[in-house]
Parts: structure tokens; sequence; C-alpha cells
């Protein structure tokens, strides 16, 4: 049998079956002798039963349960040979004694167990021992016996290493000495387990790979024992420890041996050791064999570093300024190169390794993630020649998708956004893991917070925050000034009723409210706190646009990429898409234009089924840029207007300021002057006083007591009259000196707004042109088209006041409606939507919007089916008697006059007639007249309603107009005030009760026909109450009407009336 050829399996086990057996045989008597104290004997026994040990017939597995039952027999010798060296005997002369065995192998052993003892005695140096024992064991080469022989001497000899602070250190050893043996162990080590993969043939070579690692702690036990060595500083380390270690790995060309001794050298030894010492170790990352897994340590490696820094900043510091991340790129980049059949998996993994690594320890440093994805798209590039598409391999894509993964869970997709090479590495990945990962994108935000939307190292948190302010401040200011405007719009709705009036309608009692003048001081109002839109971040054109490249597999259409995805998971996507266009968006009007601009431009990219549904999403979103446009127009129109009145306010009260100075100075003046008049005729009076006094004594010869009484009185009487303008001179004088009152402090101008450069006309433009794609071709979805064509009519109308483009948008839709439009349910509601839009339009004249009304009339009267006929001309009628808006005033002209209202009350009765029959219908609407249209409340205008009933068919369409053009210039001014957007004529409601009993009459004329052919077809009984439905739904119009009615029939009118009917 040749060396190299091992025995079968069943001669395995009868082998190791029977050596187990000697064993214990052998380890019995050995006990016996131990009892008896008998050295030698013990140690011939110990020979005999390690001889079993010699045996080269046994595969690693089965000789490593022989090695375990050996060592625990040899338990038993070494703790008797501890004892008989506390009886005197010299364990020197134990170790020469089994030197005498005859065989090597069970000598070694004996030496190995024996030697440790000796170096634990103290009677030899350690490190001759070490040294001995460990050039001994050479001369056992077998692979499997050198192996578990060198095992056991590691195991042995671990608790008598010389270490720093150890008992064992002094002159006979070191931690350098412990460093030489258990490096030299390693070296011979692993080079006997290289050399056990060349056992046995060649079909058995991967259970000998199995098994080889299996075996692979017996070398990684020197590594770790040099890592516990207290003594080990990094200068040894850096000089002796990992040259000889990467040596070895280098040149022992095993790849199982590099992959685990690099993880081994990697999981051992300090951090601090691995960053001081780096570039070395990465260095050998490219000259390992083909199949070492360099991604698995580079793994290891990382982690660790990030960990380590993660600990503390002193060594996250040492770690940015020893340019780790710079090593470790150029070392995959090494790798890749010195390996051209490298896996595409296992060369993604290495950037996954280091994208790991980057975002942990460079969390705010977006181009080193950037650096990475550059890197791994060009390698990704480069092997796709050789290794096919990286979309054909599944390992690999699997791992491109973790790398891809990494930045959006760390950085966020706001902050994915800015890495420029996250699209075209994303672009690499097959179709339907390119639309995962975009819904992914999506979803992560969408789900993102509002509000704490943050992207790591972005630089402009701090100006967003006070933009933000900015916005919330200009917004209580709108809230303020909004609450003046409404007391300006109630007192001059006073003043237009009380215009109505003198029109002549019922006049109401307006009751004058006197105002006191207040201060220009603007008073302090409790504002509400506004509603900003919700942006997730994305606010300007760049993120949009980056955003919309890392879901383009979302807005491409799927035949462009692959037809695997069914309807439900494109209509899944597409309403994801839908969402994200209203999570976008600016507080500035004009970025969001630019944001939506971007966003059209990478939707019309995809095809006709993505197109129906993401362009509805669009316009939507155009629409309430469309109000907040009109919004920021408005505000700044009220703050100019404040503006305007606080400039007005600070002008006045420097003017009163001025005034009041030069007031107090002449009132100063003024009492100067009087005190001096008043001082002058006192003094005049003192002497006119005495002179009295002198001629009443020279008159009376004798004075009495009644005289000096009087004299006194006089003369007490006359002080404080002298005293009195002294001492209102002398305050007159003391006031000029004293400071004048403060003035209070003026008010404060508003802020002036960034300017705005969007336009209404231009984005209703853009929202035409975006609708244009629904309307024809292959994406065209008429219904959606017409309704949104409707709602865009609308926002032209009444928001934006451009009537060019309202009727651009009635015509395009009335047109959509007559040559696309086929399905008869979506024709009648397409028409009951033209109608109700038109209704609700006040910007068009009267000539544009009779073509218009008269086009929607004849759209409303084509619908083939009788019953959507019926309604849909019910609600054309409404166009002809619009709904009141708030700021507009009802028209007065004949129209509305009595003969109006009575020719609507025969039109009634009429079709209740052909409803119940005979005159019983008669009672109730004449009752229903007197209690909508309060008949008999105005009687003395009855002679004036019974004659203008003549000319109910004849319009005075001058008094009309002139009356419509009084009002809307009224309107208009009052509009202005209050800061509307619109420039153009907003016109009065229209009240046409004529055209409003001709479309109502028509229906009814529908109905009887439809009950005709109803009648043939399927009886009286079903026809009819279908009949009495379309009618009652006539009725039901008629009585709106007639509720809409003005106070303005007597009962002799309705009585004249009924009698014609």
């Amino acid at each position: 049998m040749s060396s190299n050829t091992l025995p079968p399996q069943t001669e395995q086990e009868r082998i190791c079956k029977d050596a187990l057996t000697n064993i214990k045989k052998a380890g019995f008597h050995m006990r016996k002798a131990i009892e008896d104290s008998n050295v030698k004997d013990s140690l011939k026994c110990a020979t005999q039963m390690l001889s079993e040990l010699r045996t080269s017939q046994l595969y690693p597995q089965k000789y490593y349960e022989l090695y375990m039952e050996t060592f625990d027999q040899l338990t038993p010798l070494e703790t008797f040979l501890e004892e008989e060296r506390s009886r005197g005997r010299s364990i020197g002369e134990l170790y020469e004694m089994v030197q005498h065995a005859g065989n090597v192998l069970p000598r070694l052993y004996l030496m190995v167990s024996v030697g440790a003892l000796y170096i634990r005695s103290g009677e030899a140096a350690p490190r001759d021992v070490l040294r001995d024992l460990v050039e001994m064991c050479k001369g056992v080469q077998h692979p499997t016996r050198g192996l578990f022989l060198r095992a056991f001497l590691c195991q042995r000899t671990r608790g008598v290493l010389p270490d720093s602070g150890g008992a064992y250190e002094g002159p006979g050893g070191s931690v350098i000495h412990s460093l030489e043996f258990l490096l030299a162990n390693f070296t011979e080590m692993n080079k006997l387990w290289v050399r056990l993969q060349h056992q046995g043939t060649v079909r058995d070579k991967e259970r000998r790979e199995r098994e080889r690692r299996q075996l692979q702690d017996l070398i990684g036990r020197n590594l770790a024992y040099m890592a516990q060595l207290e003594g080990l500083t990094f200068d040894l380390y850096k000089a002796q420890v990992l040259p000889r270690v990467l040596e070895q790995i280098t040149s022992c060309r095993d790849a199982l041996a590099q992959q685990y001794l690099l993880q081994a050298l990697v999981q051992g030894f300090s951090d601090a050791f691995h960053l001081g010492t780096l570039p070395a170790l990465l260095d050998v990352l490219p000259a390992m064999e083909s199949g070492v897994k360099a991604h698995s340590v580079l793994a290891q490696l990382t982690d660790r570093l990030a960990k380590y820094a993660a600990g503390s900043p002193a060594a996250l510091q040492r770690l940015l300024e020893s340019r780790a991340r710079e090593a470790f790129g150029a070392a995959v980049a090494g790798v890749v190169r010195a390996q051209p059949g490298i896996e595409p998996s296992e060369a993604v993994e290495m950037y996954v390794a280091l994208m790991n690594f980057v975002v942990s320890v460079h969390a705010g440093d977006l181009a080193a993630a950037d650096t990475v994805l550059e890197a791994a798209a060009a390698t990704a590039t480069a092997m796709a020649p050789r290794a096919g598409p990286l979309a054909d391999d599944s390992k690999a894509e699997k791992q491109m998708v973790a790398l891809l993964s990494l930045p959006v869970v760390k950085y966020g997709v706001l902050g994915t956004l800015r890495l420029t090479h996250y699209a075209p590495l994303m672009g690499l990945l097959k179709g339907e893991t390119q639309r995962r990962l975009a819904v992914r994108i999506c979803q992560g935000l969408l789900e993102a917070p509002t509000g704490s939307v943050s992207v790591v190292g972005s630089s402009s948190s701090s100006s967003s925050s006070s933009s933000s302010s900015f916005f919330c401040f200009c917004f209580l200011l709108y809230d303020a000034v909004t609450t003046e405007a409404k007391a300006t719009t109630s007192s001059t709705s006073s003043l237009s009723s009380a215009g109505a009036a003198n029109a002549g309608t019922t006049p109401t009692t307006t009751t004058p409210t006197t105002t006191t003048p207040t201060t220009t001081t603007p008073t302090t109002t409790t504002p509400t706190t506004p509603t900003t839109p919700t942006t997730h971040g994305v606010d300007s054109a760049e993120k949009a646009g980056a955003l919309f490249r890392l879901i383009r597999p979302l807005v491409v259409d799927p035949d462009s990429l692959d037809s695997t995805l069914d309807s439900e998971d494109l209509e899944e996507e597409q309403i994801l898409v839908s969402r994200l266009l209203h999570a976008i968006g600016s507080q500035n009007p004009d970025t969001e234009f630019r944001i939506l601009n971007v966003a059209r431009a990478h939707l019309m990219a995809g095809g006709p089924k993505r197109l129906k549904t993401t362009l509805q999403a669009l316009v939507c979103r155009g629409l309430i840029l469309q109000r907040k446009l009109v919004a920021e127009i408005r505000l700044r129109r009220l703050l100019a207007k404040e503006a305007r009145k606080m400039e007005v306010g600070v002008k006045e009260a420097g003017e009163l300021r001025e005034a009041g100075q030069v007031k107090e100075e002449g009132e100063l003046r003024g009492e100067k002057e009087e005190g001096d008049r008043k001082e002058e005729e006192g003094q005049k009076e003192k002497e006119e006083n005495e002179k009295e006094k002198e001629e009443e004594k020279k008159e009376e010869e004798s004075g009495n007591d009644q005289t000096g009484e009087g004299e006194e009185r006089s003369k007490a009487s006359s002080e404080p009259t002298s005293s009195s303008p002294s001492s209102s001179s002398s305050s007159s004088s003391s006031s000029p000196s004293t400071a004048p009152a403060s003035s209070p402090a003026l008010p404060q101008s508003p802020p002036l707004l960034p300017p705005i450069n969007l336009t209404c006309p231009t984005l209703l433009r853009w929202l035409m042109a975006t609708i244009e794609p629904l309307t024809s071709g292959s994406a065209a979805a008429p219904v959606a088209a017409l309704r949104l064509l409707t709602q865009l009519a609308l926002v032209a109308s009444e928001e934006a006041g451009e009537e060019l483009m309202a009727l651009a948008c009635f015509e395009t839709a009335i047109a959509v409606f007559e040559t696309s439009l086929t399905d008869q349910r979506s024709r009648a509601a397409a028409a009951i939507d033209l109608a109700a839009a038109l209704e609700r339009c006040f910007v068009f004249r009267p000539a544009i919007r009779n073509r218009l009304a008269v086009a929607v009339a004849a759209a409303c009267g084509a619908l083939l089916h009788a019953p959507d006929n019926v309604r849909a001309l019910c609600a054309a009628s409404l166009m002809y008697w619009q709904k009141p808006r708030g700021d507009l005033p009802l028209p007065l002209g004949p129209e509305l006059g009595g003969a109006a209202a009575v020719t609507a009350a025969v039109a009634l009765a009429d079709v209740a007639t052909d409803i119940f029959g005979g005159e019983a219908a008669l009672p109730c609407t004449f009752e229903l007249l007197k209690e909508n249209g309060d008949v008999g409340s105005n009687t003395r205008n009855s002679n004036k309603s019974s004659s203008s009933s003549s000319r109910s068919s004849n319009i005075d369409s001058s008094d009309s107009s002139g009356y419509a053009t009084t009002k809307n210039n009224a309107c208009t001014e009052r509009s202005r005030e209050e800061g509307a957007v619109s420039i153009s004529v907003v016109h009065p409601p229209v009240r046409d009760a004529i055209a409003v009993r001709n479309l109502l009459d028509r229906a009814v004329r529908v109905a009887r026909l439809a009950k005709a052919v109803m009648v043939s077809t399927s009886g009286f009984g079903g026809a009819a109450i279908n009949y009495v439905g379309l009618l009652l739904d006539v009725m039901a119009r008629y009585q709106y009407f007639l509720e809409q009615l003005p106070a303005a029939l007597d009962d002799e009118a309705v009585s004249s009336t009924s009698r014609s009917t």
C-alpha cells in the first residue's frame, strides 16, 4: 500500500477501534504503576500507549479520536510526576529519562509533558527548554502526526511562557522568547497543515478539505496565544510578528490556509495594531490566491475598524488621519487587477464592505460614498465583456442591491439624491430588480416623517429654516391683513346693498355706525398657524431630477425594459408615482414650477400605459400650484397695501408730531404773555384801591374800626389777586424747561417678499399642454382629459381671470366630447360636467358665453338615451340661471320681472298637468309660487307686474347691459381692493328664464317622445313609471328655479296666467 493511500472507511473504523482498545489497556496498566509509585513502569506503559499514535493509516478525523483519548490518559501521569518532584526527585532527571524511549513520537510526547514540568519547577531556563522542544518536534514530519504533536506542545506550554509581569519572566526568558517559540511552532504547523491536502486519492479531495477546515483551529491557537501575551507591544508586533506571519501566509500558496490565516490575524490582534499596520496588511491581499475570499477579509477588517472608531473620538481621528478609506479603495482595486478571473459577486461584495465602512466612519462625506459607487460601476462595466452583464449573475445582482441599499438606509432618500453615480450603477441591474429598488426608494421618501427630513452633510438647513420662518411671518401678516380686508368687505357690502335699494330692489334698513378715529399704530391680533406644503425635502429642480432618474424604471413604459409586468403591478406603481408627485414641491412657486417641468420631462419619456395615470396626477399638482400662486399674488398685494397704509401712517404721525411741537411752543408763548398782562392789571388795580382809600380818609375825619377792618379785608382780598399772575408766570417760565412727552413709536414697514416670475397665464398654458397627450393619440384618455379641461377652465375663469384660456379649455373639451367619446354613459356624464363647469364661470362676456352655452346645450341634447338626454338638459338649464357669487350682485333687469316668473309658473303648470292630468296640479303650482315667491307681499306692484308680462318675450338688453356695466365696475373695484388676482372683468350671474324654459320644455318633449316609444315596446305600465320618473326630474328643476325667483308676483298675475293656461 502506498504511503499516500489510506484504507477505506470500514478499515478505518476497525483500525481506530483496535487502537483505542490498546490505549485504554495501556492506560490501565499505567495507572496501576502510578498507584505503586513505580516511575519506570508508568513511563513504560505511557510509551506503549503513545505508540498507538504512530499509525499513518487513519484520516485526521479518526486520528483526532486517538489523540483525545491519549491526551486524557496522560493527565494522571503528569500529576504523578509533579508529586514525584515534591518528594525530592529532580525533574531534570525525569527529562533525561524520557529521552531514552525507543520511538521518536512517544519520546517527544513524554518530553513535552515533562518539559512543561521542568519549566514550572524553575530548574531550567524557559528559553532553553522551549527551544529544545520546538526543535526536537521537527523529527516528526508526517502531516497528521506532526500536526497533532505540535498542537500538544502548544497547549502544554501555554501556561509556562515567559511574559511581562509573569512568573516565568527573568534572565531565563522574556516575551521575545515566547514570541520566537510561538512563531516557530506556527510556521511548522502551517507547513504540515498545507501538506495534509496531498494525502489520499484525488477523489477524496473534498473530504480532505473538509477535514482540514476542522483542524484549522489548531494552527490558529499560536496566533491567539501571541495576541494574549501582555508584553506584546505595537513595536514588537510591527517588527517581528506581522512580517513573519504575512510571509508565511504569502509563501504557503494555499487558498484555504491563506483565507483562514488572514481572518485569524484580523480577529486575533488588537484594532490599534491593525490601524498602525494597515498598509502592510492590505498590500498582501492582491498577492493572495484566486480562491481567497478577499471580500470576507475586508468585511471583517472594516467592521472592526469602524467599531473601533465609534468607541472614542481619538480613535476616529487616528482613522481619518491614516487615510484608511483610500487604502481600502486601493486594495480593492489591486485585488480586481491581480485576479482577472475573480467572480463579479466577490468583486461587488468587496465594494459592499468598503461602502459599509464609509457610511459608518465617514458619515457626513457623501463624496466618499459617491467615489465607492463610481469605482463599483467602473469595475462592473469592465467585467461585463468577460463575465457577461451583471444582471445575468444572480449572486452579483444580490450584492449590488445590498451596495445600493446602504446609502438609502444611512443617508435617506434625500442624501441618496446627491450621489451622482447611484443611478448609473442602478442601471446595471435587470429591469425587475430596478423596479423593486425604485419602489423601495419611493416608499422610503413617502414614509419619511415630514418636517424632520435631514440630509447628512447638507449645508442648506439654516437657509431652509430661515426661509421657512420668513414665509411663516408672511402668512401671519396675511392673516392679520385678511381680517382687516373682511371688515372692509362688510362695510362695502352695506354700501352695495344701499345702492341696490336705490336701483329698485326691496330696501334694507342699514343702521349707520359711528366710527371713531384710531391711531396709526397697528393693532396686535392673534394669528393662526399657517399651513405649509409638505415637500418631504425634494424642494429643488436638481433634487427632483435626481429623484426621477432613480425611479426611472417606474416612469419608463415596461415595453422598453421587459414585458413581465402585469397590469395590476403597473397600476400600483403608477399610483406610487402619483403619490410621489404630490410629495415633492417647494414653498416658492417659481421653484415648484421648475420641479413640475422636470417631472413632466421625465414622465413624457414613458409610454401610453403610464401617461394615462401620471399625467392626471401631474395636472392636479399643477392646479394646486395655481391656487398657491394666486394666494402668493394676493399676499403680495395685501402686503403692498399694508405697506402703503404704514407709509401713510408714518407720514401722518410725523405731521402730527410737528404740529404738536408748534402748538406747544405757541401755547407757552401765549401763557407767558397772559401772565404779564394779568400782572400789569393787578398793579393797576392796587394803585386804584390805594387812591380810593386816600380819598375816603380825607372825607372822613375820624376813622373807626370798621374802616380798618375794611382796609384789612381789601388788602387781604388784593394779595391773592396780585400773587396769582406771578405764580402763573413762574409756572409758565418753568414749563419750557420740562421735556416734552415722548411720541409713540412709528410702525415698521413689512418686509418685501422675493419676486415671483411665474404668471398665471404661463402656468395655465403649461397645464393645457400637459393635458394635450390625453386628448388624442396612443395615450388618449378622453374621459379624464375632459374632466381635467373643465377643472382647468374653472381655475382659469374664477381664480386667474383668464377669459381666453378658459374659452380654449371649453372649446377643447367640447371637441373631445364630439370626437373621442363614444360610450353613451361617458358622454352623458361629460355633458353634465360641461354644463356644471360653465354654470360656475363668471369671466365670459355675454357673446362668448352664449356661444359656449349653445354648444354645451347642443351636446346635452345630442345624447341618444332618453333618460340621459332629459337629465343633461335639466343640468344645462343651470347655465342660464347661475348661482350668485359672494362678490357679485344679482342682475335686476327685466329678465327677472314678474313676467318671467309667471312664464315659469305656466311651464310648470303644463308639466304638472301632463303628469297628473286636468286642473288638479294648478293649485299645487300656485301654492308653491306663494310659498317660494311671497306672492301676496307686493300687491302694490301688481299692475306693474301684469303689464310687464306682455313684454316677457322681449328683453330690454340695453337696460340690462347698462346695469351690468355699472355693477361690473363696482365689483371690479371691490375685487381690486380685496387683493383679487383677476384683472379681467367679472360678469354678474346670468338669469335668463326664457332660455331656462326652452331647455326644460325640450326636456319634456324628449320625455314625451320616450314615453311613446316605451308604450309601443314595453306596454303602458313600465312606460308610465319611467315617464313619471323623467318628468319628476324636470319638475325638481322647475322647483329649484321657482325657489330662486324674487318676490315680484301677486295673486292677480298668477290667476290671470292660470286662466290663460
